[in-house]
């Protein structure tokens, strides 16, 4: 289990695999993918053949990543806006969680949500400012949020063997 999750984005015109393993976030360039080159790396806070599941998704040129295992995993927010040239942490903590199955961010909405988070099935975050999410809603009406779908507040829930579940958040 070297490697465990991939996440692909467009930045400064040019394409880019993320590629998650037991060390770390390994960056790619993959815009002429007969020529791919690993243009960067970002060290995970966990590390070691421990590490079965890391989760990556972007948003407003940072990329967020978390860790499903280790007490401390940590999100890390990395600066993503200068690729190919350069790749920053810019927040690398476990004040919020230590560790996250799962991530998703609601776009639309500037939310994270943090599934199977350290002490809740599910949390939120609102990313009002990119670098600095703010909890504003703890859910945990079910046992387990392994993945989650978010559109405008709406979200689509895999709670494991708490079924699927269709939850408004409007209110928050």
């Amino acid at each position: 289990n070297t490697y465990n999750e991939c996440w692909g984005l467009v930045v400064n015109e040019r394409e880019f695999a993320i590629i998650g393993s037991t060390a770390g976030t390994h960056f790619f360039d993959i815009t002429d993918p007969y020529n791919s080159v690993e243009i960067g790396f970002v060290e995970g806070a966990y590390t070691g053949g421990g590490v079965i599941h890391r989760d990556y998704h972007d948003y407003q040129g940072y990329l967020y990543a978390v860790c499903d295992e280790g007490n401390s995993s940590t999100l890390q927010i990395i600066d993503i806006s200068n690729l190919p040239d350069s790749i920053n942490v810019v927040y690398d903590s476990n004040q919020l969680f230590s560790k996250a199955h799962n991530i998703f961010i609601d776009t639309a909405t500037a939310k994270l949500y943090a599934c199977a988070s350290t002490n809740y099935a599910m949390d939120i975050y609102s990313l009002s400012d990119p670098i600095n999410p703010i909890l504003i809603h703890s859910y945990n009406d079910v046992g387990h949020v392994h993945d989650a779908y978010v559109r405008n507040d709406t979200a689509y829930l895999n709670c494991g063997n708490d079924g699927f579940r269709i939850v408004d958040f409007h209110y928050l």
